[in-house]
């Protein structure tokens, strides 16, 4: 069995490191899948640059975090710019929702819906484009404050509603309800029409009894076949019985 170490995930894909080697290959979660997890967390590099520095805790050090500036871009609150030329270009603030619950974001124009469908969102609208990404995030800290709308999403929530989201049926009329409360306190020029995107078709959400956590830890043994894929999460199945695993705990490994 070949050594790896994880980069990133993405839509049922491990993006991942052969040990020893100065190259990336992509792995899909797909069939049947067999691997145990080995001791220790490792530093991910950054920019194309492998680093492999153990840590302990996080996916980068400090060195490669701050290499890439859009690790600052993605800590900002809307107050100001940590860099000293802004790189963030166009984006939009948008509302998606998970079951029953809305949950308000910003991402930049290339990474919609893509953005909302790794987070594993059931419906999904854009509410307004901006230049750059700190307004957007003003605007975002705003439509948090101001309408008590989540900007985070709990994982435990997600692995939940991969089996058991009884209020999914009802998730774009939440949508519609709250892109409705919000839009007017929005800059006209800054406004996009109501147009939601239903996100069931990148998923496979598999009608199982409550599945398993795997808690990833040194020398833990995942195997199964998958039967679910869900934002960052798996459903596995094996002998004895069904399993979730949050494929971002991989990175790092």
């Amino acid at each position: 069995m070949k050594i790896v170490h994880v980069l990133g995930y993405s839509d049922g894909t491990l993006l991942v490191r052969d040990i020893g080697k100065d190259n990336t290959r992509e792995i899909y979660l797909e069939g049947i899948i067999q691997f145990q997890v080995k001791p220790g967390i490792y530093c991910i590099g950054d920019m194309g640059r492998f680093c492999f520095k153990h840590l302990d805790k996080g996916t980068q050090c400090i060195r490669c975090f701050n290499r890439n500036p859009r690790n600052y871009c993605a800590m900002c609150n809307g107050n100001k710019c940590y860099l000293k030329e802004k790189i963030c270009g166009p984006h939009f603030v948008y509302l998606a929702v998970f079951s029953n619950i809305i949950k308000v974001g910003v991402c930049s124009t290339q990474r919609f819906p893509t953005r909302v469908i790794e987070q594993g969102a059931d419906f999904a609208v854009k509410i307004a484009f901006f230049d750059d990404g700190l307004e957007a995030r003003k605007t975002e800290k705003g439509i948090r404050k101001n309408y008590n709308i989540t900007d985070r999403i709990k994982s435990n929530f997600k692995q939940y509603i991969i089996y058991r989201n009884k209020a999914k049926p009802m998730g774009e009329n939440f949508l519609k309800q709250a892109y409705y409360e919000i839009i007017d306190s929005i800059p006209k020029e800054n406004r996009l029409p109501l147009e939601v995107v239903e996100l069931s078709e990148s998923y496979t959400e598999p009608e199982v009894e409550e599945p398993e956590r795997i808690r990833i830890e040194e020398n833990v043994q995942v195997c199964g076949k998958v039967i679910g894929k869900k934002g960052n999460f798996i459903v596995l199945a094996n002998s004895q019985g069904n399993y979730c695993l949050n494929c971002y705990d991989l990175i790092g490994r």
